[in-house]
């Protein structure tokens, strides 16, 4: 759809006034005061926006309190220039006048750049930022990507930057100025021989082609939409808080017992990609020790988040940190300092290549998490030694007592009241080749023994089983302990703590 923008009228002057600012959502009503004509109009959303017709004037829009009619707009694009909104007025009912928040619209010609108003809205429910934000945004920009020594363009669009080890965004966090790099684990960990890994292959991640030159790690480039995306998305993934809301888990995790602590845990997790539109999906492995605003935690694995990689399908391999139940810190693979990354392939954020297809094809990854002589916490996949959250960033966590194994969403925000779906989009039923699976599912203790979810050791967490579930472990000698978990996702009700 392009309307016409030259045939739309300019408000009459009396209209010209500079109102408050409040959040807009493209395709979505909200409500205005009755506009003469109802036809609509040509809006400038942003300052730097040229409009599309050479004889209106520029004008820019802003939106704030009171309410009438009911509006909806539409994005489109003409190249060279930037996105436009069309605002078109419609009558609202009396019923919809009380539900929705009440709206007017304002207009004013754009005379000097420091007399434009600062407005925000939003697009496809991400926030668009104002001048002043836009600035900010630049400043973490530059804060976030460190200059690169190689750039490297993936096949899956994003770029990867090379950047001297010793300048990555970790050492940005005031407890590791003086860090010094650990190059490997403070002892070898012991391996365990997983008899029958040909049954699945592992999936691919990281620079396959053309791994990063001595000296340097692979990063992701953050973009612009990267930040703004990550404004959406919540950061507290971990359910065992009552501030995770629209959070839901289907997970095997290990029954806390008096001196009972770990210092490892693992497991070969199935990829897939499942149909998420909004919000996030996370299979993956866990080590947390306290609860609410105390809990430190460590969580790896893949996951498919639409939001946060520009509405891309597919499966990404992450790791997320917290020492405060993510209330202020923490965050998805490098997207803030805390994580020293140390391989030159492999890299927290990276796509996914060779997913499993249900009844097809099986692939996954082997990931573990476990902690140095040095109380270095290691992320490992498929045994190579990735990097390392350092002991001095947490508060709460020489001895953690708490592990686990299984899938979590994460509603999209703001909410819809659907929740995505989990694993390979199928409740578990026991039959590995449709239903997403977690192979040698094991931990090591802090007596040093080495086992896995058995018996009444562990517990079942399912926060909405109308819509996931998880099954019991079961030993097989040629997997380890294996379980398989899941669900379709949709409407789940309040989640119980």
């Amino acid at each position: 759809m392009q309307p016409a923008c030259s045939r739309v009228s300019p408000p009459p002057p009396d209209q010209l006034e500079m109102v408050s600012v409040a959040p807009m959502v493209i395709e979505t009503a909200i409500s205005v005061p009755e506009i003469p004509g109802g036809g609509g109009y040509c809006v400038q959303m942003s300052p730097s926006w040229p409009t599309q017709s050479h004889n209106e004037p520029n004008l820019s829009a802003a939106v704030s309190q009171a309410s009438t009619e009911s509006i909806s707009a539409a994005v489109w694009a003409q190249p060279p220039r930037d996105p436009m909104i069309l605002v078109t007025v419609t009558p609202a009912t009396q019923e919809e006048k009380l539900q929705r928040r009440q709206t007017t619209i304002g207009f004013r010609k754009r005379r000097k750049r420091t007399e434009t108003c600062e407005s925000s809205y939003q697009v496809n429910g991400t926030r668009i930022t104002s001048k002043e934000e836009e600035l900010e945004l630049e400043r973490q920009l530059k804060l976030v990507n460190k200059p690169p020594v190689k750039s490297i363009q993936t096949e899956f669009g994003s770029i990867v930057d090379c950047v001297d080890i010793n300048k990555q965004l970790a050492f940005d966090h005031p407890l590791l100025k003086d860090h010094k790099i650990q190059e490997r684990p403070r002892f070898a960990l012991r391996r365990t021989k997983n008899a029958g890994l040909s049954r699945n292959k592992n999936s691919l991640i990281g620079l396959m082609k053309d791994a990063c030159p001595s000296g340097t790690i692979p990063v992701r480039r953050t973009t612009k939409e990267d930040l703004i995306a990550i404004r959406s998305m919540s950061n507290d993934i971990y359910p065992q808080t009552t501030a995770s809301r629209g959070v839901y888990a289907a997970m095997i995790q290990m029954r806390h017992l008096p001196g009972r602590s770990y210092t490892r845990v693992k497991g070969n997790i199935a990829v897939y990609n499942p149909n998420v539109k909004q919000g996030d999906s996370y299979a993956a492995i866990q080590i947390i020790n306290g609860e609410e605003y105390k809990t430190n935690a460590i969580i790896t694995g893949w996951m498919v988040s639409p939001t946060l990689y520009s509405g891309a399908k597919y499966s990404i391999f992450f790791a997320h940190w917290t020492i405060d139940g993510s209330k202020t810190t923490g965050c998805l693979n490098l997207n803030c300092p805390g994580f020293v990354q140390i391989d030159r392939r492999v890299y927290l954020g990276a796509p996914i290549t060779n997913v499993s297809i249900p009844y097809g094809p099986h692939f996954e990854i082997a990931v573990s998490i476990f902690k140095d002589l040095f109380g270095s916490w290691w992320v490992t996949y498929d045994g190579i030694n990735i990097g390392y959250y350092p002991a001095k960033i947490f508060n709460n966590f020489a001895n953690p007592q708490i592990v686990g194994w299984g899938g979590i969403v994460a509603a999209s925000n703001p909410p819809t009241g659907v929740s995505p779906p989990m694993g390979s989009g199928v409740f578990p039923d026991g039959k590995y080749e449709h239903s997403c699976s977690i192979r040698f599912a094991q931990y090591t203790n802090n007596l040093g023994i080495e086992d896995g979810p058995h018996g009444d050791s562990y517990e079942k967490i399912i926060d909405c089983p109308s819509r996931y579930s998880v099954r019991d472990p079961v030993y097989r000698v040629s997997q380890g302990y294996t379980f398989d978990f899941g669900g379709p996702g949709g409407k789940c009700g309040k989640k119980k703590i």
